[in-house]
């Protein structure tokens, strides 16, 4: 499912012309699981993803996915934005957000196996 999750929002907030290119990677160790995507996104959709992580980080992560679920039923018209609020309940993963050379990012989720 965070796998799923972090692909779809790197594919799907890329940047017209940045060549579509998506790294992904995959680290198992001394029990945890890390996931890796860099992408490189539109410059409106990496100001929404701070703010996104930014509101998650305001609340539990129960608290933060009950937030994102009551806002996707007020804006249904809306893009949803539940995978992040996801990827932190269902999954536990930790979030966090790293600006790499390019106008690339490089968002990582790290969960405790």
């Amino acid at each position: 499912m965070a796998l799923q999750e972090t692909l779809e929002n790197a594919v799907k907030y890329s940047a017209e012309g940045g060549g579509g290119e998506v790294e992904v990677g995959l680290r198992a160790a001394a029990g945890e699981l890390t996931i890796t995507c860099t992408s490189q996104p539109e410059p409106s959709h990496l100001a929404t993803l701070r703010a996104e992580l930014a509101q998650l980080r305001l609340f539990d992560a129960e608290a933060a996915y009950l937030v994102a679920l009551q806002r996707a039923a007020q804006e249904p018209q809306a893009s949803a934005r539940l995978g992040l609020a996801r990827m932190r309940f269902e999954g536990r993963f930790e979030l966090e957000l790293e600006e790499v050379a390019g106008g690339r990012i490089r968002l990582r989720a790290v969960t405790r196996t």
